[in-house]
């Protein structure tokens, strides 16, 4: 079985409604300065929003940032003044709350068969024909944990209040070759709980895998569709639609190729195509497979459209704003 990864939109996981200007706060705990100008900078590069560097508000704000106590959050409200002054739609106030690398090790022992007397690694084998080995591992603990408020300016209400954690725990051979450090570590759990937040406050770019498509072996073009399949799968998209076309030439029902040619229109985000397509293969052929791919091409519709609104309401309002 072989599968495409395809490419479309997921919005914004919360309401982020009239929020064009938005400010990060420095976040409080272990690397919390570091963790705010990582989500200031990708939450820029996602062209979202417009984001206002931190250092132009005052230092009452940024404490707004430490109350963490739901029954003090309408205070909010008096230490947001500079935002509304600087004309920010929202700030987002967080929490560095674990950030640990762990490491202990431990010998582990394993029973072996030998040929008699033998050697077994550095450890010689009994005369039963049973030997010990021993191996020193490396097990490894390590979480990630933020959390994060979206603080609604003009309101002063909470317009979200999420946490999000990352863990690695593993255990390896130390004579299997060079370790990974801690530092590298935390960097990529940190970098996966930033790409979570940045996932929830903006539209993003997001993939699928969608199963291809293939032939009965009487089926005429079964070839070029296996060979679209292999160039799909290494994301040649342009090599894998001419050899799909060509299955389509010989065999105008061949329902597999028009079947992954509606997976290529999915990925084009061209989508009453791919839906098309799909359909049309169904009907010649109803395969599990063309029902499920189907209802993730309209997923990937539904979805897209609905980052297209975000975006779509948030240059609105700006252009409103600017009147």
């Amino acid at each position: 079985m072989r599968t495409a990864i395809v490419k479309f939109y997921e919005p914004a996981a919360i309401d982020v409604s009239s929020m064009n200007r938005i400010v990060v706060l420095e976040f409080e705990g272990e690397q919390g300065k570091s963790v705010a100008n990582s989500l200031s900078g990708q939450l820029w590069q996602n062209e979202f929003y417009t984001v206002v560097d931190r250092s132009e508000l005052s230092h009452e704000l940024q404490l707004a940032a430490f109350e963490q106590s739901e029954e003090k959050s309408h205070r909010y409200h008096e230490f947001l003044a500079p935002a509304r002054n600087k004309g920010i739609d929202g700030v987002i106030m967080g929490e560095v709350r674990e950030y640990r690398c762990e490491d202990k090790h431990v010998r582990r022992t394993s029973f072996s068969a030998s040929n008699g007397g033998g050697m077994i690694g550095s450890n010689r084998a009994m005369g039963t024909g049973i030997g010990l080995e021993f191996r020193e591992n490396l097990v490894r603990e390590a979480v990630v944990t933020m959390a994060f408020r979206l603080v609604d300016v003009e309101t002063g209400e909470i317009r979200a209040s999420r946490e999000v954690s990352h863990k690695l725990s593993e255990e390896r051979e130390l004579a299997s070759g060079k370790q990974v450090s801690q530092s590298e570590v935390l960097n990529r759990l940190t970098q996966e709980c930033l790409d979570e937040i940045v996932g929830m406050l903006a539209p993003h770019e997001a993939t699928s895998q969608i199963q291809l498509a293939v032939c009965d072996v009487w089926t005429k073009g079964r070839r070029d569709v296996k060979e679209g399949n292999q160039q799909a799968v290494r994301g040649n998209w342009e090599q894998a639609e001419h050899h799909w076309q060509t299955a389509l030439q010989i065999e105008p029902n061949n329902h597999a190729a028009l079947f992954n040619l509606a997976i290529a229109a999915d990925h084009r985000h061209e989508y009453a195509v791919a839906e098309e397509l799909a359909m049309q293969a169904l009907r010649l052929q109803h395969k599990t497979c063309y029902t499920e791919g189907l209802d993730k091409i309209r997923t990937h519709r539904n979805a897209t459209e609905k980052a297209a609104e975000q975006r779509d309401a948030r240059v609105a309002t700006a252009g409103e704003e600017a009147w």
